[in-house]
């Protein structure tokens, strides 16, 4: 935590970008219905798909800066992680350099603080990001499903003869055979 402290307030500003972003990414499928209903209905489109638009790129353009933002920080950390580990090994004494093995130290830089990249700020985002965006998504699932189950059950109020008249039967030949489909009219 000490190497990220001094980089909070920007791992804070990429955390806001990306839930702006992830935002975006969730409103965009809203937009589109709007553009299709309006398609659907005979009006015009040229508003909804400039808004559309706008959004598309406003959420890329967040996410990109958050993006952006993090991974500088993340090199801001690794450079000081080693930094710091590159003065301890040049003060280590030399019987504790011998009791090493070669390649251990030079490890330590290197891979060890590439994992630090990694946890230091892209992890943290992306956990705390995917965790606001599963909730969304299943708000906006449960929204969705609603609207479904609502068009659905006049369908299936159909289907079982309870509404008014239309096709109602299809039947297949043996064994379901596509070659003895046959439609009966409503009655």
């Amino acid at each position: 935590y000490g190497y990220v402290r001094p980089h909070r307030w920007v791992i804070g500003l990429g955390l806001l970008c990306a839930l702006a972003g992830a935002a975006g990414g969730l409103l965009q499928p809203l937009a589109t219905k709007s553009l299709v209903d309006r398609l659907s209905s005979g009006g015009t489109i040229g508003t909804v798909l400039l808004m559309l638009t706008v959004l598309v790129l406003l959420s890329t353009a967040a996410e990109a800066f958050g993006a952006y933002g993090l991974e500088r920080t993340a090199e801001s950390v690794v450079l000081a992680a080693r930094r710091s580990l590159i003065g301890r090994l040049l003060r280590l004494r030399l019987a504790e350099a011998d009791r090493m093995q070669p390649g251990d130290l030079m490890s330590r830089v290197t891979s060890d603080t590439t994992l630090l990249r990694a946890v230091s700020t892209q992890a943290v985002v992306s956990a705390a990001t995917g965790a606001v965006t599963l909730v969304a998504a299943g708000g906006g699932v449960g929204v969705l499903g609603g609207l479904f189950v609502r068009g659905a059950l006049p369908v299936g109020a159909v289907l079982r003869g309870g509404g008014r008249p239309g096709p109602a039967v299809v039947r297949c030949g043996p064994r379901g055979s596509p070659g003895g489909l046959r439609g009966v009219g409503a009655g």
